[in-house]
């Protein structure tokens, strides 16, 4: 039977947002959404098709479609002509971003409530078994599905009614202090204060072969010594390539002989043999994932989400932002919020925070070069897609090699610490130790203030009481977990 205009048009809108969201595919397998809640024929296969994707892991596209169609339902081509036009059609149904949430809101009540508690209705009148329980789990389920309404997202609270519990909960930390998530680099913990906190979003900017990536390899390598979990997603250049890097870094071995193995000396073969023993006892605390191409950020997700009943990482990794690919019917640019707000609305939800990295315009660049009394910090404005980045990172970190050492000095500057500072001590950048050829930044002895719990003389004191914290957690083996398919350390 077909349904009425305002039926069909909602189940278009929930079925295009099924196809471009693995989020609403879960919830809808969660609150049992099946192919006879739909009023169109077209409507079901379309539905089947998502059921069909979410399962293999595919992006439901055009072709992926029609094979699905062809292969596994067995239809005809001419039996295709009646449904490729509404799953194209529905595919591209427009959904302004500005009221992308009222729209899902909509969907969570128009659709799903109605359809399931008419369907629960009919179970009780044929006395099925088991609806009382149905229905106290459907009414469980509406109630988690509306939780993202206007009512349901604000909670009020008077300033005098919360102040002694505020209080004895900062008495409370005050003598349990939590363990912060610090990277060991000074000017960098210094400034972001809370350090990695779970759901923020770091970035580190630079020109076009900056070091970015060397940077976020340097802060990642730093929290596994620390002991904490890290998941690293090299998305630009092939995992080999960075891996190359890493142990380029571990052993002081010049990234240009790891290339060209034949240079590699006994000496250096025999280093290479000793760390890897090291690093070996750090088993289910580094992993990393072979990203065979460009991902969207909900391919992304899922791929994480797979491995935390494994793992659990404090810092994910991804190298970096302007390589994740945007959902269907998105622009590039215009991608950019709606990626960040994901990645951190991400780490938030499983409770651990996002580097990752952007690029510096070419007037930033030119305004740093031509800074000669290093006066002048980069703003927002210097970064690609500056107000997106800006708004959606909580912390924002340039770089650039020194125009004076270019090979064994990195310039620092901090563009956003939203709950710490943008200076250095008593200066607007630091200067922290490169070299390029071993892949490796670290804090300078030239900068003249140390982290509270790392007051070192000197860099030569600083690498001592590192290797000494990593010597001392190789005995800690509390943090092995269980096996699984990433590349692990």
């Amino acid at each position: 039977m077909k349904g009425s205009n305002l039926e069909k048009n909602i189940e278009a809108k929930f079925l295009n947002l099924v196809i471009n969201s693995n989020e609403l595919m879960v919830r809808a397998i969660d609150a049992g959404v099946s192919e006879e809640y739909f009023t169109e024929e077209s409507s079901v296969i379309i539905f089947k098709s998502c059921f069909w994707s979410f399962d293999n892991h595919k992006k439901l596209t055009d072709f992926n479609f029609e094979y699905f169609c062809k292969n596994i339902c067995g239809l005809s081509s001419a039996a295709l002509v009646n449904y490729v036009p509404d799953f194209q059609s529905i595919s591209s149904c427009d959904i302004p971003y500005d009221d992308y949430e009222s729209v899902v809101i909509s969907l969570k009540y128009q659709y799903l409530t109605r359809r399931f508690k008419d369907k629960l209705g009919d179970l009780k009148d044929s006395n099925a078994g088991n609806f009382e329980e149905k229905l106290e789990d459907f009414n469980i389920e509406v109630s988690k599905l509306l939780s993202t309404s206007e009512e349901g997202n604000f909670s009020f609270f008077d300033t005098a009614e919360v102040f002694d519990g505020f209080i004895e909960d900062l008495h409370e930390k005050a003598n349990n202090p939590e363990e912060k998530v610090q990277c060991g680099m000074s000017e960098i913990d210094e400034c972001m204060v809370v350090g990695f906190k779970p759901g923020t979003l770091t970035l580190t900017v630079a020109d076009v072969g900056g070091g970015k990536s060397t940077m976020m390899l340097n802060i990642a390598f730093n929290l596994f010594k620390k002991n904490h979990n890290v998941m690293f997603l090299p998305l630009e250049m092939p995992f080999e390539e960075i891996f190359k890097k890493f142990l380029s870094r571990e052993t002081l071995i010049d990234f240009n002989k790891l290339a060209n193995p034949a240079l590699l000396t006994d000496q250096d073969w025999e280093i290479l043999k000793s760390h890897g023993d090291i690093i070996k006892k750090f088993n289910q605390k580094f992993i990393w994932a072979d990203v065979k191409s460009r991902p969207t950020v909900s391919e992304i997700k899922r791929a994480i989400e797979r491995k935390l009943k494994y793992f659990k990482p404090a810092v994910v990794v991804i190298d970096y932002i302007a390589n994740i690919k945007p959902d269907a019917g998105s622009d590039n640019w215009l991608a950019i919020g709606d990626i960040l707000k994901e990645l951190r609305a991400m780490g938030k939800e499983h409770d651990f925070a996002i580097l990752s990295a952007a690029q510096l315009t070419r007037d930033g660049i030119k305004k740093l070069k031509n800074d000669k009394d290093m006066s002048k910090t980069p703003g927002s404005e210097d970064l690609r897609g500056s107000h997106e980045y800006s708004a959606d990172s909580d912390n924002i970190f340039a770089q650039m090699p020194s125009l004076d050492e270019p090979n064994r000095k990195m310039l620092l500057y901090c563009i956003k610490a939203r709950y710490g500072k943008k200076t250095f001590g008593d200066k607007n950048y630091a200067i922290l130790d490169y070299y390029p050829e071993f892949s490796k930044i670290e804090s300078s002895a030239v900068n003249n203030f140390t982290s509270s719990d790392s007051k070192l003389d000197d860099a030569i004191d600083f690498m001592q009481k590192i290797n000494q914290d990593f010597d001392d957690e190789l005995n800690d083996t509390s943090g092995s977990g269980d096996e699984f398919g990433w590349l692990d350390l």
